[in-house]
């Protein structure tokens, strides 16, 4: 619909009333007042409601709409008038008024332009305020406006008026409104404020005797506050009216109020009675009373600081106005400096926080690069090191077979040195002799040189071959280790050996806590792709514990094995721990169970090839995959950094299950415990609130198939702050666990076991909780912090309170209706206080259950009968 649009015969019957001189603001106009607004809305007639009266009145719209029977703005009536016919704005219809009118336009307009895009008139006169309207609504109808630009103003009645010039792409309709309503809601203007000030002096807090001159005072500093340039005003559209004064732009809240006097209290016939029926009650040893002296308060910059003058002796306020208004002056500049002073720091500051994170992003970039220059160079001598290691540790290992051999063969020949002079001496002496020196031809490199010629003599150290000579540096980055149990234990199983050779008969102590096969395999690079998803769900089979294990890793146990998968024939590689190194089998029969198999293997590269027969989870992968397989296991290996306790595997499997679904991360348990796939990291991120390459970047992890497997030390940052984004959830659970557990250490509890029903007591459930639960919910609320905790229990202490107030509060009402007994009131509120719930008392508190003994006993005395 178009504000031109005909009107229908009720709303032009009503134009007419209105017309007429008909306000609407009658008992019968009150039906008429929603078509009004509609009128009111297409510009044909006002409507205001001043000092809560109803008033509408036509507009000149209006009075033509009546005379020519369509809106001045209707289109089609417009372009079929003569030019010279079509109705002029007032005031610039031609002549000395017309010329004045837009010389003003356009100066208005470059005063927007110029002045930041707004000018602000306070306190016009009727006078100026009719003329500014005509000179914006001369803009408007002349087109003046800038192309891209449209024009805002208020005050047009009231107030002080604003102009606002906005461009059409960055129009700030908040900005806007928040103009639009502080400039309606105060004024500067003395009449409407002494008005409204004496309709409703609610803020002057004063008896009623000393109100006249509270109003006076006002109305004197408002008459110096304007011959000294500033302004005294009044905030209209408040619950109450509210003065203050204005410097400028600046604003100080004024506060005019009675000072009050202490005297003693004398206590009423009434109060007297109620002594004697209670003599416990005290009464109230001052009355509070009204002194007669204003005070003055005028508000300052900054909390809880404000300028202060009272009535004395001698001087009383109204003597004391021009002082006042300096002090106020005195007041704004003094705050003005303190803010550019402020300022000045904080620009200070800021500059110098800049300078000391440059300062910090220099020095950490001078040290990343020094220590980038010291790894590379630590890895350099490390592989020279680690190199000659692994030559040094083949040559030792042949040559300790080569003399391993010779020492067999000098123990053959003196075996049969010793058997030619002694009678009854042969049997099976000639049988082992002969198997001794097979044996030491087997091992004896000598007679097979090209096992020593096959193996390069310019090995490629992996990892853990270079960390024993890095100096605490890590293989993989430039960033310090700390692991030294992991480092001793594998430096400790650093062996390196051919293929075909034996460790000899002199290294048994030494392999004693190493493999007695100890063949020397090609070392998997770290950066070498992981195990494919789809030939390790070919090889293994999901496990059967109810806790995630990696679809990354092949396991050893709660395995189903599918037999049909192992060929007679085939090799595989064969692992009898995850630690352990893999060999090289041959499968010699296959023996189905019933969800697994057991495999009869021959041990291809073990020196007398033996066989044995071992479970189907053993034999991991197809022997070509060996070095795939291995690289994974490396990675395994190397993010099993932590080991957690009990308590803490609890912890992280509770905050898995409470925020973080399966589809984010999930919580693996073999064959690194507790840790972490990472499966959507956007998401995680989320979770977290924050950046989950946080956590990555101090531990330690690798990915697989897109996805990333944390260690457990990151599993532990993971849930921690997890926990810290979302303490109300995981705090709502502990409490809620501890209410149990405080029922239970009271009640004991019932568990079903099977078919049957059994019963713990008190004692056993508490012993349970000192043990298993208190630990757990200790460290939830650690990981949660301090700040969280607090607020959690203050506002369950807020909610239980709040509940607990509104049940006595209906006690109280409703023994007041009915028994009518002051008595009642003071019990009420002698119970309100004394069962008052704080955050103090809020947590549950799991109390050992009391042995009969200590449970206190109260004794009744009874009045015997008489018969």
């Amino acid at each position: 619909m178009q504000r031109w649009d005909s009107l229908n015969e009720r709303q032009l019957d009503l134009l007419r009333r209105i017309h007429g001189g008909d306000g609407l603001s009658g008992p019968d106009g009150i039906a008429y007042r929603r078509s009004a607004r509609a009128l009111q809305d297409r510009n044909l007639v006002t409507v205001t409601r001043k000092a809560g009266v109803w008033r509408a009145c036509s507009t000149d719209a209006g009075r033509f709409y009546l005379e020519h029977g369509h809106h001045p703005d209707h289109p089609d009536h417009r372009a079929s008038l003569p030019r010279s016919e079509t109705p002029a704005p007032d005031g610039i219809a031609g002549g000395a008024s017309s010329a004045d009118l837009l010389r003003s336009a356009c100066e208005l307009l470059d005063r927007l332009q110029h002045g930041g895009g707004m000018v602000r008139i306070e306190s016009p006169d009727s006078g100026t305020r009719a003329r500014y309207r005509r000179i914006i609504h001369a803009i408007k109808q002349q087109g003046l406006v800038p192309s891209g630009h449209h024009l805002r103003h208020t005050g047009r009645d009231a107030g002080d008026i604003v102009i606002r010039l906005y461009a059409d792409a960055g129009a700030d309709e908040t900005d806007w409104n928040r103009i639009r309503l502080n400039t309606r809601r105060v004024t500067t203007d003395p009449h409407v404020a002494f008005s409204a000030l004496e309709a409703d002096p609610t803020n002057l807090a004063v008896s009623p005797g000393l109100l006249p001159r509270a109003l006076l005072l006002i109305r004197q500093l408002a008459g110096e506050a304007a011959r000294r340039g500033h302004r005294l005003g009044l905030n209209t559209k408040a619950k109450h009216p509210r003065v203050f004064l204005q410097a400028g732009q600046v604003r100080r809240t004024v506060t005019l109020t009675e000072e009050r006097d202490q005297v003693p209290h004398e206590p009423t016939a009434e109060e007297l009675k109620v002594l004697r029926l209670r003599p416990w009650m005290k009464p109230a040893e001052f009355d509070v009373v009204d002194s007669g002296r204003l005070r003055l308060e005028i508000a300052r910059a900054g909390h809880d600081n404000r300028d202060t003058w009272t009535d004395t002796a001698r001087v009383r306020l109204e003597q004391r106005v021009a002082q006042i208004i300096q002090g106020f002056e005195a007041g704004v500049t003094a705050d003005e400096q303190q803010r550019r002073a402020a300022e000045a720091a904080r620009e200070k500051a800021a500059a110098e926080h800049r300078r000391r994170q440059e300062e910090a992003a220099a020095e950490r970039r001078r040290q990343e690069e020094a220590s980038l220059a010291q790894w590379h160079a630590a890895m350099a001598d490390a592989r020279v090191r680690a190199a000659e290691k692994i030559r040094a540790e083949t040559f030792r290992n042949a040559y300790q077979a080569w003399t391993t051999a010779a020492d067999i063969r000098a123990f053959c020949s003196a075996l049969e040195q010793a058997a030619e002079g002694r009678t009854g001496a042969g049997g099976y002496l000639a049988s082992w002799v002969a198997w001794g020196r097979t044996a030491a031809d087997r091992i004896d490199p000598i007679r097979s040189p090209r096992v020593l010629a096959d193996i390069n003599y310019n090995p490629e150290p992996g990892p853990d071959d270079l960390r024993p000579s890095l100096n605490g540096w890590s293989p993989h980055g430039p960033r310090k280790e700390h692991r030294p149990d992991h480092d001793r234990q594998a430096h400790a199983g650093t062996r390196r050996q051919a293929d075909s050779w034996h460790h000899g008969l002199l290294d048994r102590a030494r392999l004693k806590c190493v493999p007695t096969s100890t063949v020397t395999t090609r070392r998997p690079d770290a950066h070498e792709p992981a195990l494919g998803p789809a030939a390790i769900a070919a090889r293994t089979a999901s496990t059967t514990r109810h806790h995630a294990t990696s679809d990354a890793y092949p396991k050893d146990g709660w395995m189903r094995i599918d037999p049909s998968r192992f060929t007679v024939g085939d090799e595989w590689a064969y692992r009898q721990s995850d630690p352990a190194p893999s060999e090289r089998v041959r499968i010699l029969a296959v023996e189905p169970k019933k969800t697994s198999a057991r495999l009869e293997i021959r041990f291809l590269d073990d020196p007398d090839e033996r066989v044995e027969k071992v479970p189907g989870s053993r034999l991991r992968v197809p022997w070509s995959e060996v070095g795939t397989f291995d690289a994974l296991m490396a990675n395994w290996q190397r993010i099993d950094d932590l080991s957690l306790d009990r308590t803490e595997e609890a912890c992280v499997e509770e905050i898995f299950g409470l925020l973080i679904s399966d589809d984010v991360a999930e919580l693996l348990w073999s064959p690194v415990s507790c840790a972490t796939d990472i499966r959507d990291r956007a998401r995680l991120s989320e979770i977290i609130d924050g950046p989950t390459d946080d956590i990555l970047a101090s531990a330690e992890w690798f990915d697989h198939d897109g996805r990333t497997i944390l260690s457990p030390a990151g599993t532990l940052q993971l849930v921690e702050a997890a926990c810290h984004a979302h303490p109300t959830q995981v705090l709502d659970l502990v409490i809620e666990q501890e209410a149990q557990s405080r029922h239970k250490c009271k009640f004991g509890d019932e568990h079903r076991v099977g078919r049957d029903s059994r019963s713990t007591t008190p004692e056993w459930e508490y012993d349970w909780y000192r043990r298993h639960d208190r630990p757990r919910h200790e460290l939830l609320r650690q990981w949660c912090g301090h700040r969280a905790v607090t607020y959690h229990e203050r506002f369950l202490a807020g909610e239980a309170e709040t509940h607990r107030l509104d049940i006595l509060v209906t006690d109280l009402l409703k023994a007041l209706d009915n028994l009518g007994e002051h008595e009642q009131a003071a019990r009420f509120a002698e119970e309100h206080e004394r069962d008052r719930i704080t955050p103090h008392t809020m947590r549950p508190v799991v109390e050992r259950p009391l042995d009969p003994s200590e449970i206190p006993v109260r004794e009744i005395k009874v009045r015997r009968r008489w018969w």
